[in-house]
C-alpha cells in the first residue's frame, strides 16, 4: 500500500501556482454602457471617414474617352491574327472644359480582359525577370519557345498580351497651332517593382545579354528595344511592361500610363481647351483615363463607401442593443415591482 502511496504521489504535478492553475485572472465584464459606447464610436468613427473619403474623391478631376468605336477601322484590321504587326492610327478630338490643376496621369482602361486567370497568371518565368537566368522558360506554358526552339524573353501568357497602344496627347492653342503634351514614362511602377522583383541582366549592352533568344509572338520589337533612348528604362525595367505584369483583380481596370511634365504651357497641370490623341497598334476595348489625384487616391469611391456602410451598419447594431436593453430593463423592473 505504501509503496502504490507513493507511486501515486510522485505523478503529481508541482505544487506551483502555473501547474495548480492558481494564477491569478481577470474575468472580463462588458456592461451594457460600455458596449454600446464602443459601438457608437465605431459609428461615429467610420461614418466620419467615409464622408470625408467620399469628398476627397470627389474633388479629383477625370475625363474617360472610349476610342474603341471611333477606332472600328483598326479593330476591324486586328480580326485578321496575320496583322498584328500592321500599325493603324487614328485621331480622337476631345474638349476639356475645364484646367485639371496640379498633377495629372493619363491611365489605359480595358473592359473586359480577364487578367486573375491562375493559368494566365501562373505563366511567367521569375528568374528571367530578376535576370538571373534569361534562358529560364519552364513555367510560361504555352509561350516557351518559338518554332525554332529559341527561348522566348520574356516568357509566358502575361508578358505575350502586353497593351501596346501608343498614346500621344495633343493640345490644340488655336486652330492652326497644336503641341505635344509632354508626358513622363518614368515613376509609374511600385518601388518593389522596380528595383527588387524586375532586373535586367547587364547594363552594358542588352542586346548582347539577350543573344540567342526571341521576342514574344505579339511583340512587334524585342525586348531590348521598349526605349532606346533611356538605358535606365529599357529591358526588363521598362516601366510600361512592369506596370502591365502586376496583374489586375477585376476585368475592368486602368493601369497607369504616363504622368504629365509640368513645363512650358502645363506648369500649372492640363489647361482646358481641345485636345486629341493618335492611337496606334489598337486592340479591343479600350479608354484614356485623364485624372488628378488627392491625399487618399484617385476618384474611385469605393472605401469611402465601405467606411459609411460599415459605420451605418454599427449605428445601426448600436440602436437596436440599446432598444433590447431598454426593453429587458423595464421588463425587470415590473417584475420587482410585482
Amino acid at each position: 500500500m505504501e509503496e502504490t502511496s507513493q507511486h501515486c504521489l510522485s505523478r503529481l504535478p508541482d505544487n506551483s501556482a502555473l501547474k495548480q492553475q492558481k494564477l491569478p485572472a481577470h474575468r472580463l465584464c462588458f456592461t451594457a454602457t460600455r458596449v454600446l459606447s464602443v459601438f457608437f464610436t465605431m459609428a461615429t468613427f467610420c461614418l466620419c471617414m467615409g464622408s470625408i473619403l467620399i469628398v476627397s474623391a470627389r474633388s479629383t478631376q477625370a475625363i474617360e474617352i472610349n476610342y474603341t468605336r471611333t477606332c472600328a477601322n483598326c479593330a476591324k484590321l486586328r480580326e485578321t491574327a496575320s496583322n498584328f504587326d500592321k500599325e493603324c492610327t487614328c485621331s480622337i478630338p476631345f474638349y476639356l472644359s475645364e484646367k485639371m490643376m496640379g498633377n495629372v496621369y493619363m491611365y489605359y482602361k480595358l473592359q473586359g480582359f480577364h487578367q486573375n486567370l491562375y493559368r494566365y497568371i501562373r505563366s511567367r518565368s521569375n528568374r528571367q525577370l530578376v535576370g538571373k537566368d534569361v534562358k529560364a522558360v519552364e513555367d510560361c506554358s504555352p509561350f516557351k519557345t518559338s518554332n525554332n526552339k529559341t527561348p522566348i524573353v520574356p516568357c509566358g501568357a502575361i508578358a505575350n498580351s502586353m497593351f501596346n497602344d501608343t498614346i500621344i496627347l495633343s493640345y490644340n492653342i488655336n486652330s492652326s497651332v497644336q503641341i505635344k503634351v509632354p508626358m513622363l514614362k518614368t515613376g509609374l511602377t511600385w518601388w518593389t517593382d522596380k528595383y527588387i522583383k524586375f532586373q535586367n541582366p547587364s547594363f552594358k549592352n542588352l542586346a548582347d545579354e539577350f543573344r540567342g533568344t526571341t521576342k514574344p509572338p505579339n511583340w512587334p520589337s524585342p525586348i531590348y528595344e521598349l526605349d532606346k533612348k533611356d538605358p535606365r528604362n529599357n529591358g526588363f525595367l521598362n516601366e510600361d511592361f512592369i506596370v502591365w505584369m502586376r496583374p489586375a483583380a477585376f476585368p475592368t481596370f486602368k493601369k497607369l500610363y504616363g504622368r504629365l511634365n509640368q513645363t512650358h504651357h502645363f506648369i500649372e497641370g492640363l489647361p482646358a481647351g481641345n485636345y486629341n490623341f493618335p492611337v496606334t497598334r489598337f486592340q479591343g476595348e479600350k479608354s484614356v483615363v485623364l485624372s488628378t489625384l488627392t491625399w487618399s487616391g484617385g476618384n474611385s469611391l469605393f472605401l469611402g463607401l465601405a467606411y459609411t456602410v460599415t459605420g451605418a451598419v454599427a449605428c445601426l447594431a448600436s440602436f437596436t442593443m440599446m432598444a433590447i436593453h431598454m426593453m429587458l430593463k423595464n421588463k425587470k423592473i415590473s417584475y420587482f415591482h410585482q
